[in-house]
């Protein structure tokens, strides 16, 4: 752990744009509504096995449009709320901030979910995931990927840092990397190249 996540404006800011939104559930079921599809399916999932939960969460994100940052924002680097994210589609975090964010209204324990940042070592990009803790295992939600998948599975991530909604974490792999600087993990851009 390297403290709290006021280091890091973009989720920083994130968070309280989502603290101001309206999602009640007078809005679902009505067409033209952004979040009644989202909030149809949290009630539809309340109550169910986590494994269902994960799948079916992944799985309606990873339905949303992929658009890049400075197609929607003019910007290199958005971080965009769930409701911006289902009103204009986006890139690599925001489908991790989304299903961080469904988890959450589904009940599950902020110390369980993490967004991950990570290398493509493949890709030689970096890119971004949910990670979520179920028991002894460490489970990944990727725009990339329709299954979710255990970490121990996954090889071509190396994790550069991590966030909950009010910590964050510095991994290893990023000490190795960027000469242990926060800053640059912190800072770094990654639009495009998820």
């Amino acid at each position: 752990p390297q403290g709290n996540a006021s280091d890091f404006p973009k989720w920083i800011s994130m968070l309280e744009h989502y603290n101001k939104e309206q999602f009640g559930p007078e809005c679902a079921g009505k067409k033209g509504c952004i979040t009644g599809e989202w909030n149809e399916l949290i009630d539809d999932l309340r109550g169910k096995k986590a494994d269902e939960q994960l799948q079916a969460v992944n799985r309606f994100v990873n339905s949303q449009s992929y658009v890049v940052d400075e197609a929607n924002y003019g910007e290199v680097d958005f971080w965009a709320t769930p409701l911006q994210f289902l009103e204009n589609g986006g890139d690599c975090e925001d489908y991790a901030i989304l299903k961080m964010f469904s988890l959450l209204k589904l009940g599950w324990s902020e110390s369980a979910l993490r967004l991950v940042v990570v290398q493509d070592t493949k890709l030689k990009v970096a890119h971004a995931v949910l990670v979520v803790s179920v028991g002894a295992d460490m489970l990944v939600l990727d725009n990339q990927n329709s299954k979710v998948e255990r970490t121990d599975l996954i090889a071509h991530y190396a994790p550069v840092y991590s966030l909950s909604q009010q910590q964050w974490w510095l991994h290893s792999s990023a000490v190795d990397t960027q000469s242990n600087s926060v800053a640059a993990g912190a800072n770094k851009s990654f639009a495009q190249n998820d």
